[in-house]
């Protein structure tokens, strides 16, 4: 969710340092990880990571092999550890995983043979002596699946496998594209939170100038009523924000599988990187990924459980021998006989009943791999206007319209100082150049998230450890 850069519209900026401040990260005096201030409680700017390195890991396409991270630097908690800790430790994933050796392990009991039938069969004469008997007949039975029905069945439980496969691979990549929208989504509230504090600390110093002179009789109460009820409006835009990272935090803790009181340190910031490839190849790489997979081995089951169906109609032999010997016979055994057996498939309507169930099953899951495939097209497409459409405006608020708010402001502001222009016409300037900076960064999010869900769709990930 973006917050709506309308929030910011009574929030004013009373230096313009705040336009070079900001390009950078704030810290505050605070016992949170990643944040530092002088000894005398001012706010000063922390030096960034390398930016090629932050796109990197901010836009880490799934595709390329995943490389032992290494240890976090202190206070950062970094994307691709984020990543790792679900692989390792998600009890979704591994319950996915579980479910797919399930799978994996049925396709040879599916694929065998009944299990023989062994007799036996005590015929006791009418005598009332005990132990007396006529005959002991023995027997032994095999039916032999001439009809092929149990490779068919073979094939359905190794179709069902690889659907679980598929499946537990397509869970591994949503928990990692929700990881990574929070992950994201939390850079953004910090980062907004920066912009936050650093705006107080000028707007504070706004507020003592009013103050000052008000109490000199230059300017009247209401510049300085005007400055202290924005000050005021800033603490519950803050109030906002933290409630956002609280919550993009217990999310990220949940799909990491930490408790809740474990730190996470704070994620790197976010960084542009410019996007340009070819639409109708990532449409293609649509059909790759798992959910797509998913559906077209579910119609593959299907198509055989119609085969399945029909070689039902045909009814396998059972071979039988029995060896049957007699009180007082001379022999083991006296007499053998051997023969053959089969079922009588006498109500036909349950075999065509179960080929129309199984036909019908086929055309369902048939329909559905289609609008499956053309809703994941449709996203592709609107996640590419999406992108072309963050990427345009960031780089307009990146490239003249922050450039003139700057200018318009420092203008503003020299005009005040030197008695040409009022508090109002300041307040205005100030007010212009903190929504275009809110608005920069509220696209910088929206690109970089849409991002994430784009690759989620058209990249593949054969380092899944669901292929393993």
């Amino acid at each position: 969710m973006i917050f709506p850069t309308r929030i910011f519209t009574n929030l004013f900026v009373v230096s313009l340092g705040l336009a070079t401040t900001l390009s950078g990260c704030w810290s505050m005096p605070t016992d949170e990880p990643g944040k530092s201030a002088t000894n005398d409680g001012q706010w000063q700017p922390v030096a960034s990571s390398n930016v090629a390195a932050i796109s990197q890991l901010a836009l880490i396409p799934s595709a390329q092999p995943l490389q032992p991270v290494p240890p976090d630097p202190p206070g950062v908690l970094t994307l691709a550890k984020v990543i790792e800790t679900i692989r390792a430790q998600s009890p979704s994933l591994k319950a996915a995983l579980q479910m797919s050796h399930a799978r994996e392990a049925a396709v040879t009991a599916a694929g065998a043979w009944e299990d023989p039938t062994l007799g036996l069969e005590y015929q006791r004469s009418t005598s009332p002596q005990s132990g007396m008997y006529n005959a002991v007949q023995f027997s032994v039975s095999q039916q032999i699946p001439f009809s092929g029905i149990d490779k068919v069945r073979a094939d359905i439980a190794r179709a069902d496998a690889t659907v679980s496969a598929t499946e537990a691979q397509a869970r591994e990549r949503d928990l990692i594209l929700r990881a990574r929208q929070e992950y994201y989504q939390l850079s953004y509230a910090l980062q907004e939170l920066d912009l936050n504090a650093a705006t107080r600390v000028l707007l504070e110093q706004a507020v003592t100038i009013a103050q000052a002179r008000y109490v000199s009789g230059s300017q009247g109460q209401s510049d300085l009523l005007m400055a202290e009820t924005n000050l005021s409006t800033l603490d519950s835009a803050r109030a906002s924000f933290e409630r956002q990272c609280h919550e993009s935090e217990a999310k990220l803790r949940a799909l990491m599988n930490l408790d809740s009181k474990t730190p996470l340190g704070r994620p790197e910031p976010l960084a542009f990187a410019a996007f340009d490839s070819d639409g109708d190849a990532l449409r293609a790489h649509v059909f790759h990924q798992p959910e797509y997979i998913a559906a077209m081995q579910r119609v593959e089951a299907a198509n055989q459980r119609i085969q399945e169906a029909i070689k039902g109609r045909n009814s396998d032999p059972s071979v039988y021998a029995k060896g049957r010997t007699f009180n007082g016979g001379s022999q083991v055994i006296q007499e053998v006989d051997v023969g053959v057996s089969f079922n009588l498939p006498w109500d036909s309507s349950k075999y065509n009943s179960k080929f129309e169930t199984a036909e019908l099953e086929r055309d369902s899951l048939q329909s559905e791999k289609t609008a499956l495939g053309v809703e994941m097209v449709g996203e592709v497409d609107v996640l590419l206007e999406r992108l072309k459409t963050a990427q345009s405006q960031y780089a307009l608020y990146n490239d003249k319209i922050l450039p003139l708010a700057r200018q318009s402001e420092a203008a503003t502001r020299t005009a005040y100082e030197n008695h040409r222009a009022n508090f109002t016409d300041w307040l205005t300037a100030q007010r212009a150049l903190i929504d275009a900076q809110a608005t920069q960064l509220s696209y910088l999010f929206e690109y970089v998230e849409s991002m994430a869900v784009l690759e989620h769709h058209t990249v593949d990930a054969p380092n899944s450890v669901a292929l393993r």
